[in-house]
């Protein structure tokens, strides 16, 4: 009967311990979970917003450029003195940029509100690149 209750005694110490470590990494994992939880949402709002700022870029660009497009209709400053040859610089800078950014909208499928234009573009790079 001694023996027995010896082994009892260690059975339910080793219990409590068992189930004390059992508790602490319980919590350990309810913690990490928590805190990865808030870090995943914290990347989602942190990527919807980049990309909203994005498609706010990418649409200004194709606005501009379609504002310039509209400015130069009769082609009065294709001449050859310097307004000319700035303003080509400038209306060709704001195409590059403008292609760049429509095509990286395309490619995260962000929403333009000037779908034609950048696709126009879009069609003309590539038919110029390939």
């Amino acid at each position: 009967m001694g023996l027995q209750l010896i082994l009892l005694i260690i059975f339910i110490i080793l219990s409590a311990i068992f189930l004390y470590v059992a508790y602490v990494q319980y919590n350990k994992v309810k913690t990490l979970t928590d805190a990865y939880v808030e870090l995943a949402n914290d990347i989602d709002d942190e990527r919807s917003s980049m990309y909203t700022l994005l498609s706010d870029i990418a649409n200004q660009h194709v606005r501009m450029y379609a504002r310039i497009k509209n400015v130069d209709k009769g082609g009065s400053f294709e001449s050859d003195d310097e307004i000319g040859f700035v303003f080509t610089v400038i209306k060709n800078t704001v195409k590059s940029l403008t292609v760049a950014l429509s095509k990286l909208a395309k490619d995260l499928d962000l929403e333009i509100e000037n779908k034609g234009v950048s696709d126009e573009l879009i069609r003309e790079a590539e038919d110029i690149d390939g």
